[in-house]
């Protein structure tokens, strides 16, 4: 399948094919290697609005790169120089390769990802999508609703010897912060800010950052932005309240995130 999708590709002479293990596991990803360089290929998982969505993210990730915002450069395809693949119902993207490393998390590189962002924004609020991406927003999820309906019985199935008092007190609890949150959201303007294309999916994981070995006095940059799949008309403070979350939480690779602080960083809030 592989070797097939890359026919449509002018990649030269292929010489080297390696799972990338990344992101969603909806969406397999491989590194490819030819004679012409180093490419990302990504398979996105079928369904029918797939390629509507895949359209509007190509087209906001190409308003991007005219604008000179760092993203990961689409390969078009050999015969007609599409940004994606469409066969057998799945959506193929191929991306050159970026060569980067993941955040430090040091308010310096913070910054810098908080500059990046308002480019982001300010070049995205002059994308004119021929139709506006259906992709669901944030607040007020249906598919939060629904999972709530869903989650007490699952948690009873999945673990028989829990309180099923217990379980259904501190589901209501959630659900009622969840409610608290919506209404305080709504009640200082939500329905009132303006909308424009935004990455939907801001943390640093999403990020490339440059040179390999930052020091004090040579923090890194950022290289590249990368998954656009989730990119949405929303507003913009919905980039800006994810990343606030994700730059700012202190996160520990080695350790169980039920062992993580609750509290954020500050100096990183701040950056």
């Amino acid at each position: 399948e592989i070797r097939r999708v890359l026919d449509s590709y002018p990649l030269g002479e292929v010489t080297g094919i390696q799972e990338f293990r990344a992101g969603s596991r909806q969406a397999p990803k491989v590194r490819v290697s030819s004679t012409e360089g180093e490419y990302l290929l990504k398979r996105r998982v079928a369904r029918p609005e797939l390629v509507e969505r895949a359209i509007f993210n190509h087209g906001f990730q190409l308003h991007l790169e005219g604008c000179g915002v760092p993203v990961a450069r689409l390969v078009g395809t050999r015969r007609e120089n599409r940004s994606m693949l469409l066969e057998d119902d799945r959506v193929y993207e191929l991306f050159e390769w970026i060569d980067g490393r993941r955040l430090v998390k040091v308010a310096p590189e913070v910054r810098n990802a908080g500059r990046i962002l308002g480019r982001l924004h300010a070049a995205g609020a002059s994308f004119d999508p021929p139709k506006t991406s259906d992709l669901a927003g944030f607040h007020a999820a249906k598919s939060v609703t629904l999972a709530f309906e869903r989650l007490e019985g699952s948690i009873l199935a999945a673990d028989g010897s829990l309180d099923a008092e217990a379980v259904s007190g501190r589901v209501a609890d959630l659900r009622g912060r969840l409610d608290l949150a919506r209404d305080q959201v709504e009640a200082a303007g939500w329905a009132t800010l303006p909308r424009q294309a935004i990455h939907g999916d801001w943390h640093p994981g999403n990020l490339l950052f440059t040179p390999s070995s930052p020091s004090i006095r040579q923090p890194g940059v950022v290289r590249a932005i990368v998954d656009f799949d989730a990119s949405r008309v929303e507003p913009r403070i919905v980039d800006l309240a994810n990343g606030l979350l994700h730059f700012a939480m202190r996160s520990q690779r080695d350790r169980s995130p039920a062992e993580w602080p609750p509290s954020l960083s500050p100096d990183r809030i701040r950056a």
